[in-house]
This record gives C-alpha cells, sequence and structure tokens, in this order.
C-alpha cells in the first residue's frame, strides 16, 4: 500500500499531501543525488539496480532517466545504461540555482524533493 508524504509550509497551518508518481519521486532523488555529487560525473546507472535500490519497478526508473536526460544531466546509452553527465562551472551554477529556489536557501535538499525511499542507508545497516 502507498504511503503519502503530508508536508507543511512555513507560511501555511493546513499540511498538504505530496501526490507524486514513482517516476517523479525517482526523478527527484536521483536529481540530489546528482546535483549534490553523490553520484560522481561518469557514474553508470543501470536501472535494474535503481529499482531494487529504490523499491520500484524499473518503468519508473526508466522515465526518471528520460527526464534526466532531458535536463542533461545524464546520457542514456542505448542498451547499456545512462552515465551521470559531467557539468561545466555554469551548468553546475545554474542547476544549484533552480534547486536553491525551490528549496530556499536553508532548506532540506532531501526532504524538500520529497524523495522518500524506503532504501536503507549506510547508517542504519544497509549495504
Amino acid at each position: 500500500m502507498a504511503e503519502a508524504t503530508v508536508r507543511s509550509d512555513q507560511n501555511d497551518d493546513v499540511p498538504r499531501l505530496e501526490n507524486l508518481t514513482l517516476s517523479q519521486r525517482a526523478h527527484a532523488y536521483l536529481r540530489d543525488e546528482i546535483l549534490s555529487n553523490r553520484l560522481a560525473p561518469g557514474a553508470e546507472l543501470q536501472e535494474l539496480a535503481l529499482s531494487q535500490q529504490l523499491g520500484v519497478s524499473r518503468g519508473p526508473i526508466r522515465e526518471a532517466l528520460g527526464s534526466l536526460a532531458a535536463e542533461g544531466l545524464v546520457t542514456v546509452r542505448p542498451r547499456r545504461g545512462a552515465v551521470v553527465h559531467s557539468l561545466s562551472s555554469e551548468e553546475f551554477l545554474e542547476a544549484y540555482q533552480v534547486r536553491e529556489a525551490r528549496c530556499g536557501v536553508t532548506g532540506d535538499a532531501r526532504s524538500c524533493c520529497a524523495a522518500t525511499f524506503a532504501a536503507p542507508s549506510p547508517s542504519t545497516g544497509g549495504s
């Protein structure tokens, strides 16, 4: 059963439900990982491994990679998977400014991007 994430804005006392598709959540998660350099330029992104890590099927991962390719963050190689694109200084600055505008200067990018997957983190004993 899917679980909805409830979020409240600073200026609004009414909580909002985050109604994102799996591909949107995968996109937000991968985008944040790339922009924060946790997925380094040149890192291979394989659908099967990502789907297992995030606990979703390959379809949403494929859609997310397509969206990331349209943004220029990854390069999709037919029958070989996707690779994180190397950003120039200007591209990195532009992407960071977009993220800053969406999340605020002091906003936590992980919670901002609503990428709340059940993947275990290394600090909690996951691999």
